[in-house]
């Protein structure tokens, strides 16, 4: 039979083993919550950018400058989107 100073011993190593894991455990969560905290923040920074880059529905609206050819005509130009385009995916149809 084990005496009892063994018993006491084992007992105190599975004590700190134990308080050694759960110190474990708290770090990696503190670790994940920080983590969390910098993408959300990121996400926050990128957000920001991007409303303050594209104003006003600028990625919707397509538009810019019309192009002007060397004699200064007008080669391009930008045309809205009629309701009957959109509902053939964006694509202008020229049924003759």
């Amino acid at each position: 039979m084990a005496n009892q100073p063994d018993i006491l011993e084992r007992e105190q190593r599975k004590a700190e083993y134990k308080q050694q894991l759960i110190e474990q455990i708290n770090e990696k969560k503190e670790k994940d919550r920080l983590s969390k905290l910098a993408d959300a923040a990121h996400d926050v920074r990128l957000t920001n950018e991007y409303a303050n880059y594209y104003r006003i529905g600028a990625l919707r609206q397509g538009g810019g400058s019309p192009v002007r050819g060397q004699n200064g005509e007008i080669i391009s130009q930008h045309v809205p989107f009629s309701s009957q385009s959109q509902h053939n995916g964006g694509v202008e149809v020229n049924e003759e």
